[in-house]
């Protein structure tokens, strides 16, 4: 299944080895795994039964995502974020910093 992005998750479940969502347009998806990444405090945590206040850690985070074209305007960039052979082919390698 492709990644879908602007979908409203209304409802959330889980059993043993599967869990799924349904959302505000009635749509049912069921996985091996569901991962809500809409931060510290977010709705998901109210769906999945628990609230967590944000504290302060010092740190920040930033992303970005771009165009693979301009990938193709600096070789250093290019070969820094290079596809990887993955369970599916060519995936593409996420760089995460914290600072």
């Amino acid at each position: 299944m492709k990644i879908q992005f602007g979908k409203k998750v209304t409802e959330y479940w889980e059993e043993e080895n599967r869990a799924g969502v349904v959302t505000d347009q009635g749509e049912h998806f069921e996985a091996d795994v569901v991962i809500a990444a809409d931060g510290v405090g977010s709705k998901s945590q109210k769906l999945v039964g628990g609230q967590v206040r944000a504290m302060k850690s010092g740190r920040a985070m930033w992303r970005a995502a771009f165009s693979k074209q301009h990938l193709e305007k600096n070789p250093a960039v290019k070969e820094f974020f290079k596809m990887q052979e993955g369970d599916t082919g060519e995936e593409p390698i996420i760089r995460t910093w914290l600072g």
